[in-house]
């Protein structure tokens, strides 16, 4: 680790950093939840209030050729989590299972050090002046999921089993600065899965996965004008990097794959995945 203090032609230069060392990080967390069970067992349903209080929490940022870590001293998050999961008597082998979070996760108002300080014009601003009393990055207040599973016998000894899930995102920001071109949209994922295998012990002879992603996708990565990060600092470009879009949703609106699995669902004998 190294810092400087003057201009590599005169002064002194560059001199090491002995001590790289930052406070710890703590949480204060309170939790009030139900488990519930309804018709006959077959209808579960779920639900968990949140609080939690973090001191001295550790933010990592990146600053273009390297990452620091800086402690915030108040970041708070607040919310409901729900879940739901059905086996209807009606079908047999069908599933349904859903979830839903709601989190208020901000940063504390009141942030020490220049770099938190909204100065006028903006450009004098520190490099985190949006972060007091903001939401934090990765941290949509909405989020859910759906799924559906049903398994079925053919034959004398085998099982077939299809699932088909989709796990939405709220909105929220990619980047510790908050820029607004690192503002990611809300999404949703889908996934549909069908195998089939021996009942009993199921092995996964034959999976079949299909994809699609609604809405393009922020990419947590920079964009140095066509170069690569390394040939941009070499060329001096550095500073002109900027966040780049994977257009996942236009562009490249599926994957799907084809895998043998002989040894349960962890081990993959063979796959093959396609965009």
């Amino acid at each position: 680790m190294q810092s400087a203090d003057g201009l590599s032609s005169s002064g002194q230069g560059i001199r090491p950093v002995n001590d790289t060392s930052f406070g710890g990080e703590f949480v204060d967390s309170f939790e009030l939840g139900t488990k519930t069970t309804w018709a006959d067992g077959t209808l579960l349903l779920n639900a968990t209030l949140f609080h939690q209080e973090y001191e001295d929490f550790q933010l990592n940022s990146f600053l273009g050729t390297s990452f620091v870590v800086r402690s915030i001293p108040e970041v708070t998050s607040s919310g409901l989590d729900a879940e739901i999961l059905w086996q209807p008597r009606a079908v047999q082998g069908l599933m349904l299972q859903g979830g839903l979070m709601y989190a208020k996760t901000e940063f504390g108002d009141d942030i020490p050090g220049g770099d938190f300080v909204e100065r006028s014009p903006l450009s004098a601003s520190g490099a985190l002046y949006k972060l007091p009393g903001a939401t934090m990055p990765f941290a949509p207040e909405w989020s859910g999921s759906l799924s559906a599973t049903y398994e079925w016998d053919f034959g004398a000894n085998h099982i077939g089993r299809f699932n088909i899930g989709a796990k939405y995102m709220g909105d929220y920001n990619t980047g510790s600065d908050l820029d607004v071109e690192k503002h990611q949209k809300a999404y949703t994922v889908v996934n549909a899965r069908f195998g089939f295998g021996r009942s009993g012990n199921f092995f996964d002879i034959c999976q079949f996965k299909l994809g699609f992603v609604f809405h393009k996708v922020q990419s947590c990565g920079v964009l140095c004008q066509g170069l690569t990060v390394v040939q941009a600092l070499v060329a001096g470009q550095g500073v002109f990097c900027k966040p780049f879009v994977r257009k996942t949703g236009a562009n490249t609106p599926f994957s799907a794959g084809l895998r043998a699995d002989f040894s349960g669902f962890l081990g993959t004998c063979c796959q093959c995945i396609c965009s």
